[in-house]
């Protein structure tokens, strides 16, 4: 059985189902662990921060904007390391890139959200083709 090749997406083609903005705000997971901001879409976000978090873990993350915390339940979606042999760096020295989806967000979170996603000034960074 041969498959239509016209129903298969191009390998390349971007998985995100809505548009990312860059924004570099500080963040804080689990309260106590601070980061940077990377991008922000409606269902999740990129985080740089200075330690691991496993697969599936659920965090809460919250972003320090100008207009107040954005507090947000998320699970992490990818962790990868920054340094090119994390485990011969110090504590302080190790970054990860966390990707993290949002879990259901109450209506204030989401409200705050779109705000933070509406100061766009042409920081989108792509979009998933309908």
């Amino acid at each position: 059985m041969t498959k239509d090749k016209s129903d298969v997406p191009p390998r390349d083609a971007e998985r995100r189902r809505t548009a990312r903005v860059r924004l570099t705000l500080p963040v804080r997971v689990n309260v106590t662990n601070r980061g940077t901001l990377v991008d922000l879409s409606e269902g999740g976000a990129l985080l740089l921060v200075g330690r691991a978090y496993d697969v599936g873990k659920q965090i809460p993350v919250a972003v320090e904007a100008a207009t107040g915390t954005v507090h947000l339940a998320a699970r992490v979606v990818r962790c990868v390391a920054t340094a090119a042999r994390p485990q011969q760096a110090t504590p302080g020295d190790a970054s990860y890139y966390v990707a993290v989806e949002f879990l259901a967000l109450p209506s204030g979170a989401a409200d705050a959200l779109q705000q933070l996603l509406e100061q766009d000034d042409g920081r989108t960074v792509f979009w998933r083709r309908p």
